[in-house]
């Protein structure tokens, strides 16, 4: 028995895991319901929206864009620590995006980042604490705070070891 179930639109087709072995996708669970929230959000935006633009998708997920993403590193990268937590909770507000999927993002983002592997290193730790107390429920203002003094405390670190060399 086939367990697998297609849901098609006239944009996307969906594919809902059953992992349950109920057929009807609106009563299946597990990796089902990821698929329903897609479809459900698909559906509000579809009848919000004449065109999609990718803009217009980043906003209502909550998600942000590379663009943005790669902006706000930089921000972090050469600001100092008052306009770097200023023009990111502004454009965080600006365009709806969730700290914690920015964190996400930046952490991917800095892989392929031209840094100094122990700044990576530094840095990832710092972002994967941040992630776990943003998941615990903890302030999203404090956390930015926490991720901007990341960004300097490495700054600080790397400028103080090029000058004892």
């Amino acid at each position: 028995q086939d367990n697998n179930q297609l849901l098609e639109t006239d944009k996307c087709i969906f594919f809902f895991q059953a992992e349950d072995g109920i057929r009807d996708a609106q009563e299946s669970r597990g990796l089902g319901d990821v698929y329903k929230r897609q479809l459900q959000s698909y559906q509000i935006i579809e009848k919000t929206e004449d065109v999609l633009t990718e803009d217009f998708i980043y906003k209502f997920t909550g998600n942000p864009s590379p663009a943005v993403t790669k902006e706000i590193l930089e921000q972090l990268l050469q600001s100092d620590i008052l306009s770097a937590f200023q023009q990111i909770n502004l454009m965080k507000l600006s365009n709806g995006i969730s700290l914690f999927s920015l964190v996400k993002d930046i952490n991917i983002l800095l892989i392929n980042y031209d840094l100094p592997n122990e700044m990576k290193i530094f840095l990832t730790r710092r972002l994967s604490e941040i992630e776990h107390r943003l998941s615990l429920g903890c302030n999203e203002k404090i956390q930015l705070g926490s991720l901007v003094g990341a960004f300097q405390e490495v700054r600080n670190i790397f400028e103080l070891s090029l000058i004892h060399i």
